[in-house]
């Protein structure tokens, strides 16, 4: 039996956005309004809409999703080194959105942590609160695909 466990951590939040400062003479403090926009590279439409995905899982989904999960789970680490070896093999720009330390997809590292989120969410599919905790994986996870403009 395989065990797969990834912690992850942020220690500052990451936000990728535009400051534009405008003098208002009329502010009693004397200071300057701040404006913030959101700055993204993306030029394609986000989301799945158009995709022929479903809005949600469905039971039967879900039902196979718990039935299969005790047989993936030590298996999770291959199909992860597969499935970044692959990736990068045929889209070898992708790796200029991984950290160089990590040696994609060389290192077990990112494969790991992949792992990890998958079993993670397969062993709590049906309630994934556990998984939404302030400053744990999930939280991780997302404030370092934004910071990348993955979304």
């Amino acid at each position: 039996s395989t065990s797969i466990s990834s912690s992850t951590s942020i220690s500052s939040s990451t936000s990728i956005s535009s400051s534009i400062s405008n003098d208002d003479d009329n502010d009693n403090n004397n200071e300057q309004k701040k404006e913030t926009t959101p700055i993204s590279a993306l030029t394609y439409k986000r989301g799945s809409n158009g995709l022929g995905l479903p809005p949600a899982l469905t039971p039967q989904t879900i039902s196979t999703i718990v039935a299969t999960a005790p047989a993936v789970a030590p298996k999770a680490l291959d199909i992860t080194r597969n499935f970044y070896s692959a990736v990068i093999t045929k889209s070898p720009h992708l790796l200029a959105f991984f950290n160089p330390a990590h040696n994609v997809p060389i290192s077990l590292h990112q494969p790991k942590a992949l792992a990890a989120s998958i079993v993670a969410y397969a062993t709590h599919i049906q309630d994934l609160t556990p998984l939404l905790v302030e400053g744990g994986a999930v939280e991780a996870i997302c404030h370092k695909h934004c910071a990348l403009g993955i979304f």
